[in-house]
């Protein structure tokens, strides 16, 4: 049997992927900070001992 899409369904399908896809890019940007804040106190802690 076919069933029939609203606009609604289809805006609130769009409103879920959106949300999903903003908590995936901001978990990958903090992810990013926490690497890059690590990297750089290993550095320094390099440069401190060199």
């Amino acid at each position: 049997m076919i069933e029939l899409v609203t606009k609604q369904d289809l805006q609130a399908a769009i409103d879920t992927q959106t949300l999903r896809l903003t908590v995936r890019l901001g978990g990958i940007v903090a992810a990013d900070v926490g690497v890059l804040g690590a990297g750089m106190g290993i550095l320094a802690l390099f440069l401190k001992l060199h």
